[in-house]
């Protein structure tokens, strides 16, 4: 296999001898093209035939994704591309090149952003897609312009069979809500009825979602029913209009009247929609900066969040990336390198401080402090979901005010409890290793105001990102 770059560019060029792992994305939309099973299966074999063989990393699916939607509607190509510009893969393969883009605009930007870290993007049918030559840049070009030309085509030619099917009240998508199921035979055949079985779950989750309840409750209950379906899957079951009876479907005229016996009335679902259902606690999570609001994007300096991918050897690579979507050049930095770098600055400000034990007292204050605002906060939720008015503005405002006030004074306790362990002063990594996690992180939120993490600008970075990226600044709020 040749991946050898014959352009002026100034991303590395990668040869034969290179070790290269590849991101598969396997994309179909709603009912078309092979199968994404089938679609691995033929790239994970073309990956074994090659000499070196290619290693296979992450592997996402599109299931029902169109391939004209922009790169930020696509999940999986757009985490693919984010495993290159993180370094730990070199190339985003797909099955076929219709498979990969049916977008001018998605391919242009898909090669911009790969082909700027030196990785390539290939498809089993046509091969390397680049920018690297005009020549191979106008034939990209095209490729992509007539698979878009045949969408908006077979979209034109089956509008009219779509729009009598919606008429008639039969869905054009293969995927419906688990609620329904399709009619077989007779002269209403493919139109929707409710699923023996499910339906009365889902009508009686839908209740459920009025009177409050969360949809990782439901979710659960669900699941215990013998109902098998994801968070996810909830949240979109439950947004269906065919509970009502409306089937609706892209641009096409709706059909207000296409089910028979609608699963719920109108009524309920407004108010199912109308519910107002406070967020919980966010999970915890071991890495040392996650949720903290340290981590800031040097570009937008959105708030960074962490996350983790699986490589070809089975192993966890954890990261910080930054949350907002829209920006344009986003931070991304291994778990490890910038987790290290705090620590040390957090150690290195901190190490004169001593605790003492007068300062107990203090500490259980503000422990007392957590568990009183705490009870307050959960029987708020509890009064406002029993009366029914979590959907009240001034509702919201106490339980925002309750949440602040909660955090503020877990913070508060923390950064005591952290900075005042009797007889304890933080001057080396056998100390900092005694502190618990929340101690840890006591100590870094009393010591740093924020990290400002630069996006990676250059050559691939590697596992461990140059120095140079990050800014940290401190919070000078301890007292010698």
């Amino acid at each position: 296999m040749s991946t050898t770059r014959t352009s002026r560019s100034k991303s590395k060029q990668l040869d034969s001898s290179d070790s290269i792992t590849a991101s598969l994305v396997g994309r179909q939309s709603r009912g078309d093209g092979v199968s994404i099973e089938d679609q691995i299966v033929a790239m994970r074999a073309w990956c074994e035939r090659q000499s070196p063989p290619v290693k296979v990393g992450a592997v996402y699916e599109e299931q029902d994704v169109s391939g004209r939607k922009p790169l930020a509607k696509r999940t999986g190509l757009k985490r693919a591309v984010e495993d290159v510009e993180r370094g730990v893969s070199q190339m985003v393969l797909c099955a076929y090149f219709d498979r990969f883009a049916r977008s001018v605009s998605t391919r242009a930007e898909v090669l911009t952003r790969v082909e700027a870290m030196g990785g390539v993007v290939m498809t089993l049918d046509m091969g390397r897609t680049s920018n690297a030559t005009p020549v191979s840049k106008f034939s990209g070009v095209v490729l992509a312009a007539a698979a878009e030309l045949m969408a908006e085509q077979a979209g034109e030619k089956t509008a009219v069979t779509k729009q009598r099917n919606i008429d008639n009240g039969i869905p054009p998508f293969p995927r419906i809500t688990p609620a329904y199921e399709r009619i077989e035979s007779g002269k209403h055949k493919g139109r929707l009825r409710p699923h023996k079985t499910n339906a009365p779950l889902v009508r009686k989750a839908c209740q459920m979602r009025a009177a409050g309840t969360s949809y990782t409750q439901i979710a659960r209950w669900l699941n215990e029913q013998g109902l098998s379906i994801t968070l996810t899957g909830v949240e979109s079951m439950l947004k269906s209009r065919l509970l009502i009876g409306e089937l609706h479907f892209g641009s096409f005229t709706p059909n207000l009247h296409a089910i028979d016996k609608p699963l719920i009335d109108r009524a309920l679902f407004a108010r199912m929609h109308k519910a107002y259902v406070p967020r919980g606690r966010y999970a915890k999570s071991e890495r040392l900066l996650a949720r903290q609001g340290v981590l800031v994007c040097g570009t937008c300096e959105s708030k960074m969040s962490v996350h983790s991918t699986t490589g070809g050897n089975g192993k966890k690579y954890w990261y910080y990336s930054c949350g907002n979507a829209l920006c344009r050049r986003g931070a991304t930095i291994a778990a490890e390198y910038v987790e290290d770098a705090v620590r040390d600055e957090a150690i290195r400000l901190s190490a004169a401080y001593k605790g003492h034990a007068s300062q107990r007292e203090d500490i259980e204050s503000a422990r007392l402090a957590v568990v009183e605002v705490d009870e307050r906060l959960t029987a708020t939720i509890e009064t406002l979901a029993l009366s029914g008015l979590t959907a009240h503005a001034a509702a919201r405002k106490t339980l925002a005010e309750l949440h602040t006030e909660h955090e503020r004074a877990v913070v508060h306790h923390e950064r005591l409890r952290a900075l005042a362990a009797h007889d304890l002063t933080i001057t080396t990594t056998s100390d900092w290793d005694r502190l618990s996690l929340d101690g840890k992180r006591g100590v870094i939120r009393a010591t740093i105001a924020r990290v400002v993490v630069a996006a990676h600008v250059g050559k691939n970075p590697g596992p461990r990102p140059a120095a140079g990226r990050l800014t940290i600044e401190s919070r000078a709020l301890l007292s010698k």
